[in-house]
């Protein structure tokens, strides 16, 4: 994993798995913002994400790097796009496949916009 992108940050006692927001000042969903040594960091609920809860459980190795190219399929949330957006940088892609309309209409107005 990229420390750079992906933290461990304690609030109120507990340690929460964080990105490093690629687009500061800028929420996708409800997530908490934390600011720590100048930086702004999104808190990512491992109960809203597979790849976040893996991650949690001890993940060793994550393909996912900076300038990666990645292809997630069906998102039912915009929150594991959003969290791989912030890892792999601005010059990095995300092909998301969704086959619901709604699904696919929220990540447009949320995400697309703002990358």
């Amino acid at each position: 994993m990229t420390k750079d992108s992906i933290s461990w940050i304690i609030v109120n006692n507990s340690l929460k798995l964080t990105t490093k927001n690629l687009i500061r000042g800028n929420k996708f969903y409800n997530e908490k913002i934390i600011f720590s040594n100048d930086q702004e960091y999104r808190v990512w609920k491992p109960y809203k994400s597979k790849l976040a809860a893996a991650i949690l459980n001890g993940l060793e190795i994550l393909p996912i790097i900076e300038k990666s190219r990645v292809l997630y399929l069906g998102t039912s949330e915009v929150i594991t796009p959003s969290h791989i957006s912030d890892i792999i940088g601005t010059e990095g892609v995300v092909y998301v496949v969704e086959h619901s309309q709604e699904n696919a209409k929220e990540l447009i107005e949320k995400l697309v916009p703002n990358r």
